[in-house]
């Protein structure tokens, strides 16, 4: 065995703290073993349990066993991985392949060393729920939902590309990538994502919000097709509103339904109706932003 030095001790540190508790070096590991043959054995055998042990909130004492084995590549390789780290930092973060809904797939294929690296993360990582796939999407779901809510999107990405590799059935990775396309302000993508998401959904409380979140893309995409293209326009304005209807029809009080709806009916013009599903959020506690409301009176007084 290699025997470690303080050198590779000291790299392995930098990369561990300075990118992001080591979630960064876990995406490198992957990378390294599609580029070097060499480090494909290690670096499957660290990638996988790390993500685990980062899905789950373990502590970072626990992922200390595999950094230490993975210090045991040797000053040289861990040096390599640095620079090729630093070099992958510098590219925008939409054009990781990681960062694209499925990694790019179907259209992009995917290299042999990364599906054999997929292989061996979908295997760790279902060892840790009782050899659930299942179980273990919705777990990587859920840690994507929580980098979502801390505006930490390029992570919430990849979480969801890992959650959709446990299981492309869970409908739970589509949705993650439609709000990031919402996010991205690529509507096509993201309703292209949502609509899958509603199909595969069997879980009537969350659909609500999948199909709220559905029209909404499509409000967006009318709102950005150039008003001399009226007819497009009112076709995705319609298809919003269809999705609303079928939203609120599921659950009537789902108060952020009907207020996304009002800003929906804003960006068509309609002001009247706009503040008719506005005064339906607030009888059920949802409140518009100031913002909003300034905007809305612009165009019509709030009605008596």
């Amino acid at each position: 065995m290699q025997k470690e030095s303080g050198a590779s001790r000291w790299c392995l540190w930098v990369m561990v703290w300075f990118y992001d508790d080591g979630k960064d070096i876990i995406e490198i590991c992957r990378v390294a073993a599609y580029l070097n043959k060499a480090l494909q054995p290690i670096a499957a055998r660290w990638a996988a349990p790390a993500e685990l042990l980062l899905a789950t909130q373990r502590s970072k004492n626990e992922m200390s066993n595999y950094y230490r084995e993975f210090r045991l590549i040797g000053c040289g390789a861990i040096l390599a991985l640095f620079f090729l780290l630093s070099g992958c930092a510098s590219v925008p973060a939409e054009q990781r392949i990681d960062n694209i809904p499925m990694y790019g797939q179907p259209k992009i294929s995917r290299p042999d060393a990364l599906i054999k690296a997929d292989e061996d993360f979908i295997k760790q990582a279902a060892s840790g729920f009782g050899g659930s796939r299942e179980v273990a999407s919705k777990a990587w779901s859920a840690e994507a939902d929580k980098f979502m809510s801390e505006r930490n999107i390029d992570y919430a990405m990849r979480r969801y590309n890992q959650s959709w590799l446990l299981n492309p059935n869970n409908y739970q990775p589509y949705w993650g990538f439609g709000r990031v396309m919402l996010e991205r302000d690529k509507m096509d993508e993201a309703i292209e994502n949502l609509e899958k998401a509603i199909k595969l959904c069997d879980d009537p409380y969350q659909k609500v919000g999948i199909i709220s979140d559905t029209a909404t893309a499509y409000s967006y995409r009318a709102a950005n097709i150039p008003e001399n293209m009226s007819e497009e326009r009112d076709r995705y304005f319609n298809l919003a509103n269809q999705r609303f209807v079928e939203s609120t029809t599921l659950d009537p009080k789902y108060g952020n339904a009907w207020l996304r709806w009002s800003h929906s009916l804003y960006r068509e013009g309609k002001y009247a109706d706009a503040w008719e599903k506005l005064k339906i959020a607030r009888s059920l506690g949802v409140n518009a932003t100031e913002v909003y409301l300034k905007n809305i009176s612009q165009k019509m007084p709030e009605p008596k």
